[in-house]
């Protein structure tokens, strides 16, 4: 592919403010404790609507169109999903028997295993098809069939190695995710090695044990550069480097904040998000050259968010 020098970079900017989003999670929270854990799923439409909303790229800002009810639905499904994990697991814990037990807990942790791949698949393809940009809705158009394979080779792989392969399986999953996510007739890339994460990992860990975690916000900074620096997107026959300039001392401010947020109880932890938020997408920037206004629409919609809500449970952070 040609490469092409940038001209003058499109950086993002993200608008919001801590007492905004503090009024926005405080009322999520005593709706949320109310109703017993049922106004999840609205609680957090309301802080993506939100938090995309004050997200913006080349003077034009992101929105997020997914619904409290379609969360919910996929809510209630997947907390059933978890439900019959967690009852076939006390069930043989209560049967008293060894050979049940452990029966019980391997189709236990087999269970969680299945339900990642799905999850990714199911919360990529939701919240890119709610997610806009210019009026034009993103799509995720991965197979899960071929995620499940790749999954699978990558856990076999890795116990055979005894976690050596895992940084390959990251790669491996992150390839092929960005590459099925798209906006318009642009799509993602990710050129990102291996070998390279297996290194930052191994000097990341080795450094940050013997420097009694001084280290750690450089290695936080190492790996945040690594899945960032490492995406471009690809316009037509050209590709666009995207890269970040953030800092190990960017990494260190968040901490502390997030630490300050502990100490308060939880009050400051809004606040800290948001700076974290700007700290985090203020210090991306997309080569110039790039033509945010050459996409045409394209349809993958879906209003399924049992995989978004999956993902939640499994604590699977995959997008913004």
């Amino acid at each position: 592919m040609e490469a092409i020098t940038p001209a003058s970079n499109h950086k993002f900017r993200f608008n919001g403010e801590g007492g905004t989003y503090f009024g926005i999670v405080f009322i999520n929270w005593v709706f949320t404790v109310l109703s017993l854990g049922l106004y999840y799923p609205w609680a957090k439409a309301k802080k993506l609507h939100y938090l995309y909303g004050e997200t913006e790229l080349a003077d034009s800002r992101f929105s997020f169109t997914g619904t409290g009810a379609e969360m919910f639905k996929g809510f209630i499904k997947a907390v059933l999903m978890f439900g019959a994990l967690y009852a076939i697991y006390f069930g043989a814990i209560l049967s008293k028997k060894p050979a049940i037990i452990f029966t019980g807990l391997f189709i236990f942790l087999i269970g969680f295993m299945i339900l990642i791949p799905i999850a990714i698949h199911g919360s990529l393809r939701y919240r890119m098809a709610k997610t806009e940009y210019r009026g034009i809705s993103f799509s995720y158009t991965g197979d899960l069939k071929t995620l499940v394979k790749l999954y699978w080779k990558g856990i076999f792989f890795s116990i055979i190695t005894l976690g050596i392969y895992g940084s390959w399986f990251q790669v491996t999953i992150q390839k092929y995710t960005a590459e099925h996510i798209k906006w318009g007739d642009n799509s993602l890339g990710f050129s990102g090695e291996g070998s390279d994460l297996f290194v930052t990992n191994l000097v990341g860990s080795i450094l940050t044990i013997f420097t009694i975690y001084i280290y750690s916000f450089w290695y936080i900074r190492n790996l945040h550069q690594f899945y960032i620096n490492n995406l471009y997107v690809q316009q037509g026959d050209y590709q666009y480097a995207i890269h970040t300039n953030i800092t190990a001392g960017d990494c260190f401010k968040i901490a502390m904040f997030y630490l300050l947020g502990l100490f308060t109880v939880g009050i400051m932890i809004p606040f800290a998000s948001i700076y974290e938020m700007r700290v985090m997408l203020e210090n991306i920037e997309i080569d110039g050259n790039l033509n945010l206004n050459n996409s045409n629409r394209s349809e993958n919609a879906t209003n399924d968010a049992t995989g978004e809500d999956l993902a939640d449970m499994l604590d699977l952070d995959l997008t913004l």
